[in-house]
């Protein structure tokens, strides 16, 4: 939970332990798009199979591509985030992140800088690359240069830190973490290509328990421009879940059909169905409006609010350096955490009364988890056209599925069914008027397939 109490834009998590049995939703919220690679997809599962691991991250807000032909063998995601711009010129960060497990191994190390080379070797000239990793170099020692306003390795006898070293300075990469750990050393490394943009520091308030040989880093990089996702669409909708279907069939079965049909043809029989049967479910159904997924659905309406104080102050601390900003989201930050811990209290007893009386809406849950949601961008390609928003996004798809689509035989305009043909003009007079309306209708009492102007009603011979 404590990813919740901040609002970053990029979350780089290296040696995960995460593995198939886990779930995205498990660690991170609805508000990331999360690109993992565990140790089981790695050449590392070969000499260990758990630990190891890296994950990045993503802000919804924020364009971003997985670089997949960029990827090696070893623990690593490479990840593209774009400003947005269609010109051509638009400014790339490349991000990875990587893990580099102990003892290295030469090979292992040599195989992932190769993979750096080739990556770095096909980005534009206005992009920048930064890697985040632990390399668990032990034995490099940093010294910062003035000049290049980053940290440099002095030489050594070492050939796994000769090799790494070389292939910094061929890839024009300089190191910018300062940041010790208990021991003095720097094993998490940030190389970059673009040392003067980065400002680092040590996080303050990390997410996990702290370890003391990786101490958390919180790193500021001013990108010119995001690219902002589709909003999901929070218009209020039929909550069938409270509809209340006694009533509604109660009423259906007050309706009488035969004389309310008895000189309409086909298509106006099927209008007046609908706009019947579209009455009552409106009638003894509520409007809801769907969640926002930005925070979790046991979230109050206080505690968001106080989560966007916090948010806001500490953006403001961080900006001007004003102690009043600082106590200020000290004490809304204590105040977060005591409603954080009731909400959630609160939720687990909810939810275990609800696994006692209807068991199989866990499984459904935990089915519903296992995929991530990636979010829909605000603009996409079909070849050389470009479609923003999602009017004109879905107008690209539907035009491409249009093109490529091919219909039936059977389905082709004047080529009709011989069996719908022949039912079509007496199938209400054969079965509607005998039918013994009781207290209950149900779906699958009756089926309804339309195809153009072809009908076709299939219903059971009795409706208990």
């Amino acid at each position: 939970m404590n990813v919740l109490k901040y609002d970053y834009d990029i979350l780089i998590l290296v040696e995960t332990w995460l593995n198939d049995s886990i779930f995205d939703c498990e660690f991170l919220d609805a508000r990331y798009n999360i690109f993992r690679r565990d140790r089981s997809s790695t050449s590392s599962s070969l000499y260990k199979k758990e630990g190891g691991g890296v994950c990045i991250a993503v802000n919804k807000n924020i364009k971003v591509t997985r670089k997949i032909k960029w990827e090696s063998e070893c623990e690593d995601v490479w990840l593209t985030l774009s400003s947005g711009d269609a010109d051509g010129t638009e400014p790339f960060l490349n991000i990875c992140a990587v893990y580099i497990p102990p003892p290295v191994n030469q090979d292992y190390l040599k195989t992932f800088l190769s993979s750096v080379t080739k990556a770095i070797s096909s980005m534009t000239n206005t992009s920048t690359a930064i890697i985040f990793g632990d390399f668990n170099l032990t034995n490099i020692i940093w010294e910062y240069d003035e000049h290049l306003s980053a940290y440099i390795p002095l030489p050594c006898n070492n050939t796994t830190d000769n090799i790494f070293m070389d292939e910094m300075q061929f890839n024009n990469l300089y190191q910018c973490n300062h940041v010790r750990n208990n021991n003095n050393r720097i094993l998490d490394l940030i190389l970059t290509d673009s040392p003067t943009r980065l400002k680092i520091s040590e996080c303050l308030s990390p997410l996990t328990n702290l370890d003391v040989h990786h101490p958390a880093l919180e790193i500021n990089f001013n990108m010119i421009q995001v690219e902002r996702s589709l909003k999901s669409n929070r218009t209020p909708r039929l909550n069938f879940n409270k509809s209340d279907y006694q009533k509604i069939n109660k009423e259906i079965a007050t309706v009488n059909w035969w004389d309310r049909w008895k000189d309409m043809d086909v298509e106006e029989m099927v209008g007046d169905f609908y706009t019947i049967l579209n009455s009552i479910i409106e009638m003894y159904t509520p409007y809801s409006r769907p969640h926002n997924e930005k925070y979790p659905n046991w979230f109050t309406i206080p505690l968001i609010k106080c989560t966007r104080e916090k948010l806001k102050f500490h953006k403001k601390y961080k900006k001007y350096g004003n102690p009043r900003d600082k106590d200020t989201f000290n004490l809304l930050r204590n105040r977060y955490d005591n409603m954080l811990k009731e909400c959630y209290k609160i939720f687990k007893e909810n939810a275990a009364n609800t696994i006692r009386f209807q068991p199989k809406k866990i499984w459904s849950f935990v089915k519903s988890q296992k995929s991530n949601n990636l979010s829909i961008p605000n603009q996409m390609h079909l070849d050389d056209r470009v479609a923003a928003g999602g009017q004109e996004i879905a107008d690209l798809f539907s035009e491409y599925f249009q093109s490529v689509y091919t219909l039936h035989k059977n389905y082709i305009a004047g080529d009709c069914d011989p069996v719908l043909e022949e039912n079509i003009d007496n199938v209400f007079n054969m079965g509607l008027p005998y039918m013994s309306l009781k207290n209950e209708i149900k779906c699958e009492h009756f089926e309804m397939v339309i195809t153009k102007a072809k009908l076709n009603i299939k219903m059971d011979e009795e409706i208990n």
